[in-house]
């Protein structure tokens, strides 16, 4: 873990010394958001940039 804020987020860093194969993810932040409004437009929002980012890499 790199980071922690109580309430907030967690993030974590890939660790590139272990003695297994690297995971395919350098870093990820776990966010806490209790309104489920903003939950759903923070997955939507993601899921957008996430198709975007994969469209591009198929050349779509």
């Amino acid at each position: 873990m790199i980071n922690s804020e109580r309430g907030d987020n967690l993030a974590f860093e890939r660790f590139d010394d272990y003695h297994g194969e690297k995971a395919g993810i350098k870093k990820l932040v776990m966010r806490v958001i209790p309104e489920k409004t903003n939950r759903v437009i923070e997955l939507e929002q993601v899921m957008l940039r996430c198709n975007c980012s994969c469209s591009s890499r198929l050349g779509r």
